[in-house]
């Protein structure tokens, strides 16, 4: 991919972090890194509004949390912060990125991916904006790359070569001035 074509110079750039969203009336390239989590675009192709969220578990549980963290929250947010600008529901398209498995063959995280896809398409039925584009799921990560101006989504999937996680050998550097803590 080149990025100078997907988002020429000049062009406003963000990088969204876990619960973190994005949403601008100008054209801009957002940014994320996905596991198990899921990143929604929603966009408007008549005022050229558009938005990006990157959330890492369904729904929220209690009200301490963040909102951002959250699929249920994090894209209601999104779409009512898109709606503010331009109400008309019908004039909106969205797309859904993420929830790959990949750390449940570890045995943690089984099925976080999955429910972040369920949640994400939840909340885009019930404000009826249609799902014009995916790439969920499967065992891998993706970096997603969305130019606003074009409403164009790039996606380069990240550890798609391993089958199976559990095969691989995993190397952990610890690193401590405690001798103590190093061999425990």
């Amino acid at each position: 991919m080149n990025n100078e074509v997907l988002a020429p110079s000049g062009m406003q750039r963000v990088f969204l972090l876990p619960g973190e969203l994005c949403v601008s009336g100008e054209p801009m390239f957002m940014a994320t890194l996905l596991g198990s989590c899921v990143a929604v675009c929603v966009y408007n192709r008549h005022s050229g509004a558009a938005g990006m969220n990157h959330f890492l578990r369904d729904r929220l549980a209690t009200r301490n949390e963040p909102y951002g963290k959250f699929g249920d929250t994090a894209t209601t947010f999104l779409v009512r912060s898109l709606l503010s600008m331009d109400d008309r529901i019908g004039r909106y398209e969205a797309k859904i990125f993420g929830g790959g498995a990949v750390v449940g063959n570890l045995g943690m995280g089984a099925g976080i991916g999955v429910e972040n896809i369920k949640v994400a398409r939840s909340v885009l039925e019930k404000f009826k904006i249609p799902l014009v584009e995916e790439d969920v799921g499967g065992r891998h990560g993706r970096k997603v790359y969305f130019n606003t101006k074009t409403f164009r989504v790039e996606v380069r999937r990240i550890g798609a070569r391993h089958k199976d996680y559990g095969d691989r050998k995993i190397r952990v550097l610890i690193v401590d001035d405690s001798e103590l803590v190093r061999k425990v």
